[in-house]
């Protein structure tokens, strides 16, 4: 038992380390911290047997060897070798050619070489026909085969003419050069090849080229989010339960910007370059989508907005009777699309779903929203108190938490509304190829003429898949809080409709507490 622990201790020190005699007997340990004299006079030994053996044990001095640079043969000496080695041996092989090449020639790298000789041979069957043995490849074969040559040449090109370049525009043009040459690799049709994002990846790798991502500033909560979020959702609680709101009319309505031409936030650069450009990152085409969800996983009509003056920046399409679709000089929100908004959209549902519910007009609903500029406008709100439409701002600064749809439902549009757009770019691809077009020549046309109605259809498409997916809107109110929020409420209205408050004031929460309410929730 002594023995083996004795064995331990000098195994636990003698590992190599680049130190000199002087230091040995930092290393060990103090034999006089034992607390039994058995154990002190065995440490104190295994401390003289290391002292002793330091020297001539090669184990603890001993220096990592570094190994010799490889000796890379051209294509033709790797033939002679090869077939040297065939008729004579290795060993003969690797003298002969260590004193003709006047360098040392191993014999397992003869044996390696005579290997790939004699597979090329099992081909050819004649010896003086080899007189090249090609290198092996490294690595794993490319998921795309030869096609990968293909893909390469077009995203070079793309790269070149100054074309949107970007993870998006890659995967679709792959797509479209797999469906037009052999569709049944496609996963989508049994076979083994699914682009993603770890693909992109590795053909920017291969390609030379490295993802640079573009920067932007980090978003930080609020020291006292958590004060801020419990306030947010008490407030919440109070007015469903003060008014009794039905869930069916507590809504979150929030702009999101979407590109023509969808892209990622990293374009492809040779390794090193300083200076980026971001193909993409200043494309000013975009319009702005709003959309509204209810508590009760309703996907209301959409406003879309066209950066322009007049209806003829609007898209050529034929939008959905309950849309409101409208322009802006920047795209963006106003006070007057906020308008047309709250008349189009918000007040007709909210008309509608009281009488559907048999409630009276003067119930209350909810609106949740960010405190974006033109949500803040008097006329804006004035408009929502005229209509019984109550008010809650969702914390500045704390959207990406507590409001519904930044929580989940925007990123599922934008997502699906990427995957329209790479559907059809991959189409024009494969067209384009199917008429026997050169890779290099094949060009998809991104203008706004042609890309604005296109984006149109896929808007109309994917709100329309988005409206289905009960799930995934109630999954925003669930993740920000607010269906706890309003579950604590405990109000459950009765079938022939609830009753109603004094119309006189509301209680609690009125139906806009300007400006106060601003201060309450500034992340300030």
């Amino acid at each position: 038992m002594e023995s083996n622990k004795r064995q331990s201790l000098i195994n636990r020190f003698l590992k190599p380390r680049n130190v000199v005699d002087s230091g040995v007997s930092q290393l060990l340990p103090d034999a006089s911290a034992e607390t039994s004299e058995p154990d002190r006079a065995m440490t104190e030994a295994a401390n003289e047997e290391i002292r002793a053996g330091w020297n001539t044990t090669s184990s603890v001095v001993k220096s990592a060897v570094k190994r010799g640079p490889y000796n890379v043969f051209s294509p033709d000496v790797r033939a002679k070798i090869g077939r040297f080695a065939s008729q004579h041996g290795n060993s003969k092989a690797a003298r002969q050619f260590s004193t003709e090449l006047k360098i040392s020639v191993s014999e397992s790298t003869v044996r390696n070489i005579k290997r790939d000789y004699l597979k090329v041979l099992q081909k050819t069957k004649d010896p003086e026909e080899i007189d090249q043995l090609m290198h092996g490849v490294r690595g794993k074969p490319a998921k795309l085969g030869e096609l990968d040559g293909q893909v390469q040449s077009y995203v070079r090109k793309l790269r070149m003419c100054g074309g949107i370049v970007n993870r998006t525009v890659v995967i679709s043009a792959a797509t479209g050069i797999v469906r037009s040459r052999d569709p049944s690799l496609l996963k989508e049709n049994g076979g083994h090849i699914d682009f993603n994002r770890k693909w992109s990846e590795s053909i920017m790798r291969r390609m030379g080229l490295s993802k640079r991502k573009a920067t932007k500033a980090a978003r930080n909560k609020p020291e006292d989010f958590d004060d801020i979020k419990a306030t947010f959702l008490q407030r919440i609680t109070t007015t469903v339960k003060e008014n009794m709101i039905p869930e069916s009319l507590i809504f979150n309505f929030d702009q999101t910007g979407c590109k023509l031409v969808p892209y990622s936030d990293w374009t492809m650069a040779s390794r090193g370059d300083k200076q980026v450009e971001v193909k993409g990152l200043d494309d000013k085409r975009e319009i702005t989508v709003l959309l509204t969800i209810s508590a009760d996983g309703v996907l209301l009509p959409a406003q879309v907005i066209y950066q322009g003056k007049t209806n003829r920046c609007q898209a050529d399409v034929t939008f959905p009777d309950d849309w409101n679709i409208t322009h802006s000089g920047s795209h963006w929100s106003t006070v007057e699309t906020m308008m047309e908004y709250a008349d189009k959209i918000l007040i007709p549902y909210c008309d509608k779903k009281k009488e559907q519910l048999k409630l009276k007009q003067s119930q209350k609903s909810l609106a949740i929203f960010d405190v974006f500029a033109a949500h803040r406008v008097d006329k804006f709100l004035d408009k929502l108190k005229d209509n019984n439409i109550l008010v809650i701002f969702v914390p500045a600064g704390c959207t990406g938490d507590l409001q519904p749809l930044d929580v989940a439902v925007n990123d599922d549009f934008k997502r699906d509304l990427k995957a329209q757009f790479i559907s059809w770019y991959s189409e024009q691809v494969e067209k384009a190829l199917k008429q026997d077009e050169d890779i290099e020549q094949v060009s998809v046309d991104l203008t706004t003429s042609r890309i604005k109605p296109k984006h149109a259809r896929w808007l109309i498409r994917v709100h329309s898949h988005l409206a289905m997916n009960t799930a995934v809107i109630i999954s925003g109110f669930e993740r920000a809080g607010i269906c706890k929020a309003i579950s604590e409420a405990g109000f459950s209205p009765p079938a022939e409709g609830p009753q109603q408050p004094d119309e006189t004031e509301t209680v609690g929460t009125t139906s806009v507490d300007r400006p106060g309410i601003f201060d309450v929730f500034s992340c300030q």
